[in-house]
């Protein structure tokens, strides 16, 4: 059976003349990468994005909320003669932090833009929530995960065009399981041509 490796901080033994890890000129090093690991630096906040709100949505909340179609006619002219990218951004219930996957999906947009030759400003966000919740939740919750996609985007170079938040309006999949529930808690994302 082979050595287990080392545990971290503990120096690992030189073998055919290497350098150990655990010697006294890589120390500081290490000492200073652990302390890294050990307590992250707070991450500076994203600057404000203004989120467009359509005019349905911002109803008091004793209205009675617009119709299906006047939803979808709002969405369907937000989106109308742009492209829709396969990639969209999810999130956990009540959340609006963006998971390693959803990292991984803004290195791929940034990329796409950049290959592309698209302008950074011709990127349309969408943001919508599951039903879980009062109305008005269920808009700020859509309303800050398109800010906060737009706000990293911004950090790496591409400016949002655009950013929509419909609420749990317009559900991708059915509120009554978990699954549904995660599929509709997202953030589409368009290009303009």
């Amino acid at each position: 059976m082979p050595p287990l490796p080392p545990r971290p901080g503990q120096p690992v033994p030189a073998e055919s003349g290497e350098m150990a890890l655990g010697s006294a000129a890589l120390m500081p090093l290490l000492v200073t990468v652990t302390n890294r690991l050990a307590a992250p630096t707070p991450s500076p906040t994203p600057p404000p994005v203004k989120v467009v709100i359509p005019a349905h949505l911002d109803l008091p909340t004793n209205q009675p909320a617009a119709t299906q179609d006047g939803v979808y006619g709002q969405y369907h002219d937000l989106i109308d003669g742009n492209r829709r990218l396969a990639i969209g951004f999810h999130f956990p219930p009540h959340g609006i932090g963006l998971d390693a996957a959803g990292m991984r999906d803004i290195d791929r947009l940034v990329k796409f833009v950049t290959a592309a030759g698209a302008q950074s400003g011709h990127v349309i966000l969408v943001g919508f929530s599951d039903n879980d919740g009062a109305r008005p939740h269920s808009l700020d919750l859509s309303r800050r995960r398109a800010a906060v996609v737009a706000a990293v985007l911004a950090q790496h170079g591409v400016h949002v065009a655009q950013a929509a938040a419909f609420g749990a309006d317009l559900p991708v999949a059915g509120n009554g399981t978990d699954s549904g529930r995660a599929r509709n808690r997202r953030v589409e994302v368009f290009v303009r041509p």
